[in-house]
């Protein structure tokens, strides 16, 4: 399953509790739809942590955090996400 990846600032850090960051790669999956048809698609899969929205992670940050969203490309092209 594709899990959420938000962890705390190290311990003593000035940021402590201020900041979230998240690990996400990009992967490869096939989407199929009703009438048999199969498209190549991707999804981000957390790298660590384990908080989800269905098959979605779901990245959480109290208001007026900052948040660190690393993503890796684990895909044969280029990737644009849009985060909203």
């Amino acid at each position: 399953p594709i899990r959420a990846a938000a962890g705390a600032a190290p311990a003593g850090s000035p940021f402590e509790h201020s900041v979230s960051f998240w690990r996400l790669d990009a992967v490869r999956v096939e989407q199929a739809f009703a009438d048999g048809s199969v498209v190549p698609f991707f999804r981000f899969r957390a790298m660590r942590g384990v908080r989800s929205n269905g098959a979605l992670p779901l990245l959480d940050a109290p208001e007026g955090s900052t948040v660190i969203l690393r993503i890796r490309n684990r895909l044969p092209v280029a990737i644009k996400p849009l985060l909203v």
